[in-house]
């Protein structure tokens, strides 16, 4: 869909037919070839692309460590002299971010900031980039919380195609927060001040409401990612027999791949959930793989049209030795990643089983 000009998204008459040409897009299946040497065999998955069934495990697989994670910490404990049903303390909330829909009749939102009605391309290309509505709001949160603070951000869609913005945050200090039904709301019975400067910093940066929960347990964590960890109705011939669900889950796949957004998990998100991950051998063989490449790319992006043997010499030496490393790393990691699985990636991008076939036909 990158070949589209942006102005054709903007349109929102061109909905219907982007959002079928993704489904047509997700439905397509492209085949992977794995080869292990040690047993000679080739198997050939589906290869992963944003929406489809192979990227959903993929998701869930990297998910689930971390949503485990979150579910063995206490975010809320009673408050002495209080029923626990009915008050606790939470280190731990959800917040929901809205935008304004174009046909808003509202000029104000509830506490007296103009609204910012936008189209709903505008309101998803607003998370992009370190100047993002969500990177300005962090920056308030900060002062609101008045402490560090981690935050989670996953940027689900809706049904009419709009951002709903989920974030966690987990702050150091725990608040107070009460149970009004089945919600739990943060502060006192009777006080919004919290909840007051946490609305009031998104109404001014984004002319639009935004909900706050407390967060009790760990379905909230599992609430946010749901989404993101499954795939798109590949069985619907179109996006009208889609049901409300199946839309949500189509709509913020697609506006992923449109605005190439990914959901970024902060190593102080991680931090406050005691989550580390494990860092292999393999893994920092391949660290280092990148820095050596990197390192090369850099020279050979400043030296452009330059022979390599007419290079200078200390960049020739440290070229040549850079190209050793790489070479070496590259052996070491084929090692070690022969006792993690045998399995290699070969080639990508076949349309079909015969072509697969008549592929490894050629290499064999």
């Amino acid at each position: 869909m990158k070949h589209y000009d942006p102005s054709f998204f903007e349109n929102p008459d061109n909905l219907r037919f982007v959002q079928n040409s993704y489904l047509d897009k997700v439905k397509e299946r492209k085949y992977s070839v794995l080869h292990n040497p040690i047993t000679g065999e080739y198997i050939y998955p589906i290869a992963p692309f944003r929406g489809n069934p192979a990227h959903a495990r993929r998701k869930r697989k990297k998910l689930e460590p971390l949503i485990d994670s979150f579910g063995d910490c206490e975010f809320s404990t009673p408050l002495k002299g209080a029923r626990a049903s009915e008050v606790r303390y939470v280190k731990s909330i959800l917040i929901t971010l809205t935008f304004c829909r174009l046909n808003a009749k509202a000029k104000f939102t509830r506490q007296g900031f103009p609204t910012k009605p936008v189209t709903s391309y505008e309101a998803w290309n607003s998370l992009k980039g370190s100047k993002s509505l969500l990177n300005q709001f962090k920056v308030e949160m900060s002062r609101v919380f008045g402490s560090s603070y981690g935050s989670c951000t996953v940027k689900e869609g809706s049904k009419d195609n709009y951002p709903a913005p989920h974030m966690i945050v987990i702050f150091d200090k725990p608040v107070i927060a009460h149970r009004w039904g089945k919600q739990w709301l943060v502060g006192k019975v009777h006080d919004r001040s919290l909840v007051d400067k946490i609305q009031a910093s998104w109404e001014r940066i984004a002319g639009a409401h935004c909900k706050i929960n407390a967060i009790i347990d760990s379905k909230a964590f599992s609430y946010v990612f749901k989404y993101i960890k499954k795939s798109v109705n590949c069985d619907a011939d179109n996006v009208r027999s889609m049901s409300a669900s199946e839309l949500v889950c189509f709509n913020t796949h697609l506006n992923h791949a449109v605005h190439n957004l990914n959901d970024v998990i902060s190593p102080a998100f991680m931090e406050k959930l005691n989550y580390v991950k494990e860092i292999t051998l393999l893994d920092k063989a391949r660290i280092k793989l990148k820095h050596a490449r990197q390192r090369r790319n850099k020279i050979l992006k400043d030296n452009v049209g330059i022979p390599l043997a007419f290079l200078q010499k200390e960049e020739g030496i440290l070229f040549r030795s850079l190209n050793s490393e790489i070479e070496r790393l590259q052996g070491e990691i084929h090692i070690l990643k022969m006792e993690y699985s045998p399995w290699f990636f070969i080639s990508a991008g076949f349309t079909s089983l015969d072509a697969v076939e008549e592929f490894i036909i050629s290499i064999v």
